[in-house]
């Protein structure tokens, strides 16, 4: 394991200030994007394309996972009060979040895996999961129901599901991160 950390802490340091410089260009490229979007034909067709896009069924209703993340408060309303969303799209994240979880808990790279993957008791974390978010879903309806809420049950789950993205988002650069960096 030392040999292969040299090695990594060697690859790191050659090719970190690749990795920095790309992302400096990206962000200068999105800043001259912006700034220019307003006169180009290129931002003109973008846009065009992703509404196109967006525009299918199951799409626009993942779509709605990022709204959430950036302004919660009006898209949960939207949810509610304009039927935006759908129990399919927000079905699919808590499974995609569920599988990125399982993947985080088994495959981490092998300095950042405490656990072998031999030795994780799968049928525990799938248990696990499975009862705390279904108790998480069922204990907001009941607290919905108590306290005379007009939320409906098919509402939270699509509340819960759109919001894992950005903890799924999270677990998936930790992910890749570890196997990338090390200790130091």
């Amino acid at each position: 394991s030392q040999a292969w950390w040299e090695i990594r802490n060697i690859w790191i340091q050659n090719f970190l200030i690749y990795f920095v410089v790309f992302i400096l260009l990206f962000g200068f490229g999105k800043f001259v994007f912006d700034k220019l979007d307003s006169h180009s034909r290129v931002a003109t067709r973008m846009r065009g394309f992703s509404n196109v896009v967006f525009a299918l069924p199951f799409l626009k209703h993942l779509h709605i996972a990022k709204d959430v993340s950036f302004h919660p408060i009006n898209t949960y309303y939207d949810i509610r009060k304009k039927k935006k969303g759908s129990l399919k799209g927000a079905s699919f994240l808590i499974l995609i979040f569920f599988i990125a979880f399982l993947v985080y808990q088994t495959s981490k790279g092998f300095l950042f895996q405490i656990q072998k993957a031999e030795d994780i008791d799968l049928a525990a974390l799938i248990t696990g999961f499975i009862v705390l978010v279904g108790l998480y879903i069922v204990c907001n309806y009941l607290l919905s129901s108590i306290t005379e809420g007009d939320g409906s049950f098919e509402e939270i789950v699509m509340y819960v599901g759109y919001s894992l993205l950005p903890l799924l988002a999270a677990l998936l650069v930790n992910i890749v991160l570890s196997y990338v960096l090390t200790y130091n």
